[in-house]
């Protein structure tokens, strides 16, 4: 999009590749079976790595070394 003239430049090339009739799927379709098995599996992955993440970060401990040095060299201990 050109800013000065708020006009979009250049072109685009669509190809249609299908087009499936609006409405409700029928379960027993295969593509509908595996869209859905896909998007499932997609949510549980993504559950299952944010509970990994939770658990790790929950049972992480930090111990900040440089700190520690720092505090040492200076004699602030």
């Amino acid at each position: 999009m050109n800013p000065a003239t708020k006009k979009a430049e250049g072109y685009r090339i669509v190809l249609l590749i299908a087009k499936e009739p609006a409405g409700q799927r029928d379960l027993s379709d295969p593509d509908v079976k595996s869209k859905i098995r896909d998007h499932l599996r997609g949510q549980r992955e993504e559950f299952l790595k944010a509970a990994y993440d939770e658990a790790a970060h929950n049972g992480a401990e930090i111990q900040n070394y440089f700190a520690e040095r720092l505090v040492k060299e200076a004699g602030l201990k």
